[in-house]
């Protein structure tokens, strides 16, 4: 069976996508390299060194692996750096742990639809974070 796994670009910004999410998702990173401890020449560029080539971090039982682009890694012509066409949902078993993961998130983040508790032990935000990703957080059990 195919399994899928989101893959996130970001454009220099990477290391701190992936320090947030550990805080705010308690994401395990599984593996984390940068373009200076790439054995491909075409990764050392002295103005990327400190970029990330490839990682991989895990939330939940999701593995999700992101990476700061090099030149041409969205395609010839395609201009948009954004990753703000997809959304990732993590539904937290309380409202409470939902609550700690956006708090964790919010900052200059754009909210798109509001932080929502239409009862006690259910809860949901959609919002765009500060790297421009899209994140559905929901929490508890829906009634």
């Amino acid at each position: 069976m195919a399994k899928v796994s989101p893959f996130i670009h970001f454009d220099g910004r990477c290391a701190h996508a992936i320090e947030l999410y550990q805080k705010a998702l308690k994401a395990e990173v599984i593996y984390k390299a940068t373009y200076s401890e790439s054995k491909k020449p075409e990764y050392q560029i002295e103005s990327k060194e400190d970029w990330i080539y490839h990682a991989q971090i895990k939330i939940g039982e999701i593995v999700i692996m992101l990476c700061d682009d090099n030149e041409g890694a969205l395609g010839e012509g395609i201009q948009s750096r954004s990753a703000s066409e997809t959304s990732l949902c993590v539904w937290f078993d309380s409202v409470s742990e939902a609550m700690l993961a956006y708090e964790a998130m919010r900052e200059q983040s754009v909210e798109i639809v509001p932080l929502s508790t239409p009862s006690d032990n259910y809860c949901f935000v959609y919002f765009t974070d500060k790297f421009e990703v899209r994140w559905w957080l929901l929490g508890g059990k829906r009634n």
